[in-house]
């Protein structure tokens, strides 16, 4: 019996980032890669065949679903997976970790000789590793992304800016009151154009939204308070993200807002002056933290509320928009030549609201970093 090592996903590839890096491959529906010896394989039905061809990585082999399974009266995904066992027999079968669980059951029952397993965390680590590590052509293709995220937040700032103010303080575009919904749609619409998709959770809250970080935004937009806008574009070719955000006041901001504001924005290009190859994150985050704690916003929990600065300072951004590296509190791997990241202190507050400002760098091959963001700061907008 063959002594070698399998490995296989079944996955769609537009949903499983390690499943589009290993192949190139963008399908909506799930497909099948595997690894048999030291051959690497797709397979997909007639339809996509002739594309997967052209697209794939090179010295992946692409066979025809239909052809394997040519024959078959059901042509199921449990009859294909079978197929390729009993053609490419290996001694153990890895299974990736979205591998689906009735998919594997069914396999159980089928296997006799060979066997099934999860893949090993240094096979996986060895996917998030290598995807970790931007190369050349990664970084442009996040760039692109990023170019449409600041392009979306150019045409959510006009929006504000060509807006006004009615007597109840709620801002007014084109004789119809300004919502968050509104301005996503434009966001959206904005990052289509030029060829991106932009997921659920495009974020552009106001006033006490602001204090959650995640919170997405509802409802009229008021002046003189907090918006934080996030914007997060995939593109559609490549799968590659982008990320930004940023704060405005339309009108006038508050002293505490605008002390909050300036002590976020020092903080992140304090923590951006610092980060390079060998760098631990947990050190700069903590720092920040200090930091902040020093302009007057500490960092704490009051009534079951977290307020200050209480997520992490960064994250990854690549085939998934939160990847390694991570960058926050008790994250002790150092930074690395190649990583591509954010850098997105904030602080909030129930009694008023939040900011946040977030940019993406680059440590190039040296170590050093690469500030890609080029969208200015500018808290009021009149």
């Amino acid at each position: 019996m063959n002594n070698s090592k399998g490995l296989l996903i079944y996955a769609s590839s537009i949903q499983c980032a390690d499943l589009l890096y290993a192949t190139n491959f963008s399908a909506p529906d799930p497909f099948v890669y595997f690894e048999a010896g030291k051959k690497k394989y797709i397979v997909v039905s007639s339809l996509e065949y002739e594309r997967a061809q052209i697209e794939c990585k090179k010295g992946i082999i692409v066979l025809d679903r239909d052809e394997l399974l040519s024959g078959t009266l059901n042509k199921t995904p449990e009859d294909l997976l079978c197929n390729l066992i009993e053609r490419f027999p290996c001694k153990t079968w890895m299974l990736h970790k979205d591998f689906p669980f009735f998919l594997s059951k069914h396999l159980i029952s089928f296997l006799a000789e060979s066997k099934l397993s999860s893949i090993s965390e240094t096979e996986l680590s060895s996917f998030l590793i290598k995807r970790r590590i931007k190369n050349k052509y990664e970084v442009e293709q996040i760039k692109k992304a990023l170019y449409l995220a600041e392009k979306a937040m150019l045409r959510a700032e006009t929006l504000l800016r060509d807006s006004r103010m009615n007597n109840n303080s709620e801002l007014v575009y084109q004789g119809r009151k300004l919502t968050s919904e509104f301005i996503k749609s434009e966001i959206n619409i904005e990052i289509a154009r030029g060829g991106g998709h932009a997921p659920h959770g495009t974020i552009v809250a106001s006033g006490k939204q602001t204090a959650i970080p995640h919170e997405t935004g509802t409802g009229v937009i008021k002046g003189n308070v907090p918006i934080i806008i996030d914007i997060f574009p995939r593109l559609e070719k490549t799968g590659y993200w982008g990320d930004i955000t940023r704060t405005f006041v339309k009108g006038k901001a508050s002293e505490t807002v605008k002390n909050a504001y300036l002590a976020v924005k020092k903080a992140r290009d304090c923590a951006k002056s610092k980060v390079a190859a060998g760098i631990i994150p947990d050190k700069i985050h903590k720092e920040t933290v200090l930091f902040l704690e020093k302009q007057g916003f500490k960092t704490g929990k009051k009534n079951d509320e977290y307020f200050g600065f209480f997520h992490g300072l960064g994250h990854g951004v690549g085939l998934e928009i939160h990847e390694l590296p991570r960058l926050g509190p008790s994250v002790t791997t150092p930074l690395e030549a190649g990583d591509l990241f954010t850098i997105e202190p904030g602080v909030y507050y129930s009694e008023w609201g939040g900011i946040r400002l977030e940019d993406m760098i680059y440590l190039d091959n040296k170590g050093q970093p690469q500030f890609l963001t080029s969208y200015p700061d500018n808290l009021e907008i009149t």
